[in-house]
């Protein structure tokens, strides 16, 4: 969702926001498939740091997609 498909469709998410979801993504991932292992707790500290600007990141990024929708349907009709 980082890309704009021509006239179809606008990115959903800039550079920023999907580095910062993209590694939530990620440890998801690590955790989910490697819970045998103990959790490195400065690791999940880490995270839990991105979790805040990560949500807001997505929230500003959503807010911003549904506003060139309504530019492009204002447009086609």
């Amino acid at each position: 969702m980082t890309l704009t498909i021509g006239d179809l469709r606008p990115a959903f998410l800039d550079e920023r926001a999907f580095l910062l979801i993209d590694e939530l993504r990620s440890f998801r991932h690590v955790f989910r498939n490697l819970y045998a292992k103990p959790l490195d707790p400065q690791r999940v500290s880490l995270v839990q740091e991105k979790l805040k600007p990560a949500a807001v990141s997505f929230l500003e990024a959503h807010d911003a997609y549904v506003r060139k929708l309504h530019v492009i349907a204002e447009q086609v009709g």
